[in-house]
């Protein structure tokens, strides 16, 4: 059974999330661009993207599925024949509709990055799981 992704709640106590131009230089708006790190779909199914340079046509997947001494299979894909992917790495500092947070984990069956959230609109430290529309960019990391 799916369970629906959060939705912001408009409430006078909690202030919107910031408007594009108010985020700060080093918001990168939009999906992370490399792939490296990222959960993809490939042709052969979904796994985890482990070599992306930008001068190949082809990328280096560890795919879900074992063998049967448990080893991940590796693979190598074109850029163009990946289907789908998680919005960022697991552990990527992100913006979302509820405010910062750390990508914690990417459900591939319904598309939903499970985001550790902190900071005023979070009360604290919660966990919140989130669809791609609900999270704006990678922030970089920072100290402390």
């Amino acid at each position: 059974r799916l369970q629906p992704a959060l939705q912001p709640v408009a409430s006078s106590a909690m202030s919107p999330s910031p408007s594009p131009s108010s985020r700060g230089p080093g918001l990168r708006s939009g999906p992370s661009p490399r792939l490296r790190g990222c959960t993809v779909r490939t042709p052969f199914g979904w796994g985890l993207c482990t070599r992306d340079e930008e001068s190949e046509a082809t990328i280096q997947v560890a795919l879900a599925w074992r063998l049967r001494d448990q080893r991940r299979v590796a693979c190598s894909v074109r850029r163009q024949d990946v289907l789908a992917r998680s919005f960022c790495p697991v552990g990527d500092c992100v913006l979302t509709s509820f405010g910062t947070g750390v990508v914690l984990a990417f459900r591939p069956e319904d598309g939903v990055h499970q985001v550790q959230l902190w900071g005023p609109l979070s009360g604290g430290r919660n966990r919140a799981f989130l669809r791609e529309d609900a999270l704006h960019g990678v922030l970089p990391a920072a100290v402390g």
